[in-house]
């Protein structure tokens, strides 16, 4: 049955068009009116997705059940305000944004707002329509609770959300459908059945008054916004066929409607041209293999592709993360490639120093930010310092490795696993397992290691584990290994530092993790893959509760939120089955795409499928109990693998296949298919529900072979694959594309990596554009604000820019656009093509344009007169603003936070600081001041280092000082002061002074300093003239000291042993010979004068006199003395002259006479002579004895006598004795 589809665009703050489309010669006439995509506060990049704690791909209409007036029967929430769904039309309630922002920024910093929003509702009515009946479809999963007011009766909880509304009936034959493909955008299709008139449906305005201009544009101004509906496009579908219609707004008495001048014209078929954008070699050179395991994208349309190493050769990059491999082993190599294959953006090894890496699967997250899992056997591969677990733990591990953007760093990297082996590889045609090789097989090639992120920027893992002791948490659905292998699924971090789930799941069998997804709304995590156990955990109730036989697929699921285990169902026949790929469609339907070995795999009625074909796609409900539809494809080829499949957004599933180097022979080829002759490569599409083939087609060489891995599909129905193939350059005839990065292969016969991307075009149109990533720009910005938008939409062939602020709209690619007026800006990219599913899409973006000023602001430079530890430094602000930040530094010396006007610091750490004012969004934009406080320390510091003391009369003494710079100086009394007016002057002191310094500094008080000096003046010493003595004489020293002082301290030189006080201001000495006498007179500091004295001694005992003599009585003795000038002898006794020299003595008795000499010096010697008097000599013997012969007699004379002499001697013993 034909239709009439009309399609509008409306509702659209400058920017999107009304679209009309019209499906000529068919029963029905549809009639779309898309409602405003409005952008709201920081959506970026215009994906059409708001961030949500649930990821939302679309509005919520939520029903009214009571909390609302009843005229609403749903309201949505779009950009800018709220659309509500009455029975009479549509109500539109817009806000000022410039209101909401100033009110939200005053809410923020005071807590509080008193601020005017302004708004403006309006109403589309829909004039001459009936009381439709309400239909809603599309339930979502969440709900909304409704507790406003305390009126209980209000109160609704459980509200439901819906997807789309249904008006049935509004006008004759016609119903007007309300629904959602994004979050930024509601859209309305007018369906006219057959018996309709689509000149029936009119619209009137409530509120507004609209205004066609020349373009056939419709322009409605409100008080706070403005919106344009652009001319409407109209399109037939007739049995497929689409054609454009020509068809205008009419306009009369505000009265709204359509027309179609030239009636309606069939086109031609719907043609999917499917676009081969590169293919590529590895650039690799040498002779070493290159095995191809894993692909993937980021949301810039690069490609990611790793092969297994065996060898150097890999072209690695300038600041590669690794640039080299070790001997002897296999390991990752990486690489990423521009979103056109002529550049390799960075290519890297990645491995250790021993041991396999196997690379099995790449993904990207939403920074574009590569992700790598696999298999590890090397002990030494690269961890970061923070991983989960640093070491390898058994023969075998899981690894999961987070890169940097450009590749160079590792954001995180660990192994997972227990003291078994992980990741084992299963031998696909006998159902049995292997472990872990370095070069995963190409014939078996059954991915062991898939990862998956969730919102929050973790990845979910799926692997499998021969380990009893893998790592689970505490709330794992099965703590234990429940058989010889078990599947494991585990969430890390997204630094790979922390284990935040992980459970085994499994029977008493084999079995192994393949595939994980989580759906739109990243509440689900399902987990694909193969068992041989009878039975799995949590079946009931499921599609299929047991083991059809051998090895079977599972699918289960898990919450992502609560972690709790929520069902599983087998997939299989009595051969074996696996699982291998997951999708899911608009709805939520589960796809799972695997292979069954014996090709006997259902296939439901009306399903397109390929008799005996051995790749299965099963579709189930989101719950897993139903099987919705299944078919068949690819060749009987055992060694086939489903490599990528996705479901697209017009519900088409996209599939891509790949055998061990054999040709799919007989593969259904459609018109438009790229390669003809049987190739390993075989990748189709199919229309919804398996309807029909609408694309086949081969590509590649007859050599190409996988191995365990993952290739991608991107939304938009992209195929990012590699292949490995091996033969010569000249015999490989792989399609590459002139100007890829490698064209040829470099690496002689051996195996290569061969990466290609393939874009299917059969999605509808995707609008979507984000601000180039390479400029480092964001949605704000200052004026003039430049904005370099980069188109990302797929499928469209024209675009309409419309920048939101009246300026023209462009029909460019990619452009720029200059905002020179502040305010908040919603851009808008309408992406069309005629010949798609979905031929229209439009994506917002808000800009946001500040006017933002340079800060004016005052600073003082501060001098401190007196040491202080901390002082106070502020700014002034001429121009205050609320974006203003204030950043003071350096951070040393500054004691309160930085970040206010007036701060406290300490000098003596920095005496210089500077503070920075913006006036700016953080990190978008704005201007910047900086002033510089200077903080004067020259006048703090003023000392004497010289010590009070005590100087001698006329000492001269350096003073040493110091003085901050900047000083003037004075020093008072300036008497003795070799400058007054310097800081270290010469003082020659001549009196006792108190000197003060003083120091003076502008806008300070003068700064004094004082020194005291006491001072002893030289004393004048006096020994008077030199004296001359005689010997023996005792002499008297004495001096004279003025001035006065009763401390000097004396001292005799030299200190000989007869002086009486050596120490003392006079003393004697008993003179010997001649000597001169030094006096050293000082005060106590040494003040000293010093004189002299020569004693010149005569000498004594220059006398002579003659010897003592003696004579008998009647004789003289002539006496003598000589030396002397006079004589003077003593007693005059018997002497003859008592003053001459040379007296005669003759005294009658013994005399003892002194002669006393004096010299001409009038020295006195005095000499000594005795003059004895003998007596008469007495001498009386016997006269005679007789003596006998031998007899002796000893004879004794009297006498007196002294002398004897016996004669004769003879006889005698002694002659001379008495």
């Amino acid at each position: 049955m034909s239709i009439f589809l009309l399609y509008c665009a409306t509702i659209f703050t400058k920017a999107e068009p009304m679209r009309l489309s019209i499906y000529k010669n068919a029963l029905p006439l549809v009639f779309l009116v898309l409602a405003g995509n409005f952008a709201t506060a920081k959506k970026h990049p215009a994906l059409g997705e708001m961030p949500a704690p649930i990821k939302k791909t679309a509005l919520d209409f939520v029903a009214n059940e009571g909390q609302w007036d009843n005229e609403s029967k749903y309201k949505a929430d779009i950009p800018g305000g709220v659309m509500f769904l009455t029975s009479k039309g549509f109500v539109y309630n817009f806000l000022n944004e410039k209101d909401v922002a100033a009110a939200e920024e005053e809410l923020e910093h005071t807590g509080n707002s008193k601020l005017m929003v302004h708004g403006h509702a309006y109403k589309v009515n829909f004039s001459g329509a009936s009381v439709p009946v309400f239909e809603n479809t599309n339930k979502r999963s969440q709900y909304n609770n409704y507790f406003i007011g305390n009126d209980q009766s209000k109160w609704r909880g459980h509200v439901g959300l819906y997807g789309t509304v249904n008006y049935k009936n509004l006008y004759p034959n016609t119903d007007l459908v309300v629904y959602s493909k994004s979050t930024q955008s509601a859209k309305y299709d007018f369906i006219v059945h057959a018996g309709g008139d689509p000149s029936k449906i009119a619209l009137t305005f409530e509120g507004v008054t609209p205004e066609l201009d020349a373009e056939g544009n419709v322009h409605i101004k409100t008080t706070v916004n403005e919106i344009v509906e652009k001319a409407p496009y109209t399109y037939q579908v007739i049995n497929g066929q689409k054609v454009s219609v020509a068809s205008r707004y009419k306009l009369v008495k505000g009265v709204l409607s359509f027309e179609f001048p030239q009636g309606y014209d069939a086109t031609k078929d719907l043609v999917i041209d499917p676009v081969l954008v590169f293919a590529s070699f590895s650039g690799s050179t040498g002779s070493n293999a290159f095995y191809a395991h894993s692909t993937t994208y980021d949301l810039l349309g690069n490609t990611y592709t790793a092969a297994l190493a065996t060898g150097a050769g890999w072209p690695v990059t300038l600041n590669a993360y690794q640039s080299t491999m070790g001997v002897g082993l296999n390991t990752a190599s990486v690489m990423k490639i521009n979103a056109t294959g002529t550049t390799i953006v960075y290519a890297t090894y990645f491995g250790g120093t021993s041991g396999n890496v196997q690379p099995n699967t790449l993904r990207v997250n939403s920074s574009n930010e590569l992700f790598m899992a696999g298999n590890t056997s090397s002990g030494s591969m690269p961890v970061t310092t923070n991983a989960y677990q640093s070491t390898l733990n058994g023969l075998s591990d899981v690894f999961v490795t987070h890169f940097s953007l450009d590749g160079a760093t590792l954001i995180g990297s660990t192994f997972v696993g227990g003291s078994g082996l992980e990741a084992c590889l299963m031998q696909t045609t006998s159902g049995s397992t292997t472990q872990y090789t370095g070069l995963g097989s190409s014939t078996y090639a059954i991915n062991p290691v898939e990862i998956a992120f969730a919102n929050n920027g973790s990845v979910w893992v799926t692997s499998n584990s021969g380990s009893t002791n893998f790592p689970v948490t505490a709330n794992a659905a099965q703590s234990a290994n429940a058989g010889s292998h078990d599947a494991v699924v585990f969430n890390l971090s997204a630094n790979c530092a922390n284990l935040v789930y992980s459970t085994y799941f499994g029977g008493t069998g084999w079995d192994g993790g393949v595939a994980v997804e989580l759906d739109e709304t990243n509440t689900k995590v399902v987990v694909a893959g193969w068992t041989e156990s009878a039975t799995l955990p949590n079946t009931t109730g499921k599609f299929k509760t047991a083991n059809a036989g051998g090895v079977d697929g599972f699918v289960t699921q898990y919450s992502a939120t609560s972690l709790a285990s929520t069902g599983t169902t087998f997939l299989g026949t009595t051969a074996n089955d696996h699982a291998h790929r997951i999708a899911f469609d608009d709805g939520g339907g589960i796809y799972i795409a695997g292979r069954s070995n014996d090709g006997t795999y259902p296939v439901s009625t009306g399903a397109y499928s390929i008799a005996n074909g051995r790749v299965f796609i099963q579709k189930l409900d989101p719950t897993l109990a139903t099987g919705l539809a299944s078919t068949v494809l690819g060749s009987t080829s055992n060694s086939i693998v489903p490599t990528a499949m996705i479901v697209d957004i017009c519900g088409n599933i996209l599939l891509a296949t790949i055998t061990s180097s054999s040709a799919q022979n007989g593969m259904p080829l459609t018109t438009d298919a790229f390669e003809t002759s049987p190739r390993p490569f075989w990748f189709c599409a199919l229309t919804a529900n398996f309807g029909s083939l609408f694309f086949g087609s081969y590509f590649g060489s007859t050599a190409d072979h996988y191995h365990p891995g993952v290739a991608r599909m991107d939304p938009n129905g992209i195929i990012y694959h590699s292949v490995c193939a091996s033969g010569s350059p000249t015999t490989i005839l792989f399609p590459t594309t002139p100007g890829s990065f490698a064209p040829t292969k470099l690496n002689g016969s051996t195996n290569d990596n061969i990466t290609f991307k393939f874009n299917f075009e059969a999605t509808g149109v995707k609008s979507n554009f984000v601000i180039d990533p390479t400029l480092n720009q964001n949605d704000t910005g200052c004026v003039p604000y430049t904005v370099n938008f980069q188109n990302l939409s797929s499928s469209a062939v024209t675009y309409t820019w419309n920048f939101g602020d009246g300026s023209p709209t462009s029909n460019a690619t990619n452009i720029n656009h200059t905002y020179t007026t502040p305010g908040v800006y919603t851009v808008s990219l309408h992406a069309r093509n005629d010949s798609s599913c979905i031929t229209d899409d439009t994506a917002y973006m808000q800009i946001v344009v500040l006017q933002t000023n340079p800060p004016i602001f005052t600073v003082s430079d501060t001098t401190l007169c007196t040491f202080q530890q901390s002082i106070q430094i502020g700014l002034n602000r001429t121009n205050p603003s609320p974006n203003n930040t204030i950043l003071w530094q350096p951070a040393a010396g500054i004691l309160t936070a930085p970040d206010q006007p007036v701060i406290t610091v300490d000098p003596s750490v920095n005496n210089v600081y500077w503070v920075t004012v913006k006036d700016t969004i953080p990190g978008i934009c704005g201007f910047s001041s900086t002033d510089t406080v200077h903080i004067d320390l020259s006048p703090r510091v003023l000392d004497i280092l010289n010590n009070d003391t005590v100087v001698c009369e006329g000492a001269s003494i350096p003073i040493i000082a110091i003085g901050t710079d900047g000083y003037t100086y004075s020093w008072s009394p300036a008497v003795g002061v070799s400058n007054p007016n310097i800081l270290q002057p010469v003082i020659t002191i001549n009196q006792p002074n108190l000197y003060t310094l003083t120091a003076s500094y502008p806008d300070c008080p003068d700064t004094s300093v004082q020194i005291n000096f006491d001072m002893h003046y030289i004393p004048t010493l006096n020994l008077g003239e030199d004296k001359s003595v005689c010997q023996w004489t005792d002499v008297a020293l004495e001096s004279t000291v003025t001035p006065y002082r009763n401390d000097y301290i004396y001292e005799w030189m030299p200190a000989t042993p007869n002086l009486s006080n050596p120490t003392g201001p006079n003393t004697n000495f008993n003179a010997d010979t001649t000597i001169t006498y030094r006096l050293k007179v000082q005060t106590p500091i040494g003040c000293a004068d010093i004189d002299t004295i020569k004693i010149t001694v005569f000498p004594g005992a220059f006398g002579a006199i003659a010897a003592d003599t003696g004579y008998c009585p009647g004789g003289q003795a002539n006496l003598w003395a000589t030396g002397g000038a006079t004589y003077a002898w003593s007693p005059s006794y018997g002497l003859s002259d008592t003053t001459t020299a040379n007296p005669i003595a003759t005294p009658q008795t013994s005399t003892d006479y002194t002669v006393l000499i004096t010299d001409i010096h009038n020295c006195a010697d005095t000499e000594h002579v005795s003059v004895q008097v003998y007596p008469q000599g007495i001498l009386s013997l016997p006269d005679s004895i007789n003596v006998y012969p031998g007899e002796q007699y000893h004879v004794e004379p009297n006498t007196n006598a002294a002398y004897f002499s016996w004669f004769p001697p003879s006889g005698l013993s002694n002659a001379n004795i008495a």
